[in-house]
């Protein structure tokens, strides 16, 4: 059970890919998935870590996505080099 808390744990502090953590642990990706949801739900269900009561501020984002051309060299490779 310390594995699984210290598996789930390391998942959400770094967030690794479920795969990296089967093989750190020496488990199947399927293994990891199932621990991961087992804890969480587990705290959750606990009471001691009810965060719903907590109001995040909302905010809103906005993402440049312009395009900007970029020049190519006129000149193939093999003429650049000597």
């Amino acid at each position: 059970m310390e594995e699984q808390l210290i598996m789930t744990l390391r998942y959400l502090r770094y967030y690794p890919t479920q795969r990296l953590l089967a093989f750190d642990f020496g488990v199947g990706v399927a293994t990891v998935n199932e621990t991961i949801t087992w804890v969480e739900d587990t705290l959750r269900s606990s009471g001691l870590f009810d965060l719903d009561h907590l109001e995040a501020p909302s905010a809103t984002v906005a993402i440049d996505v312009t395009e900007s051309p970029i020049q190519r060299p006129k000149k193939p490779k093999q003429e650049l080099f000597w």
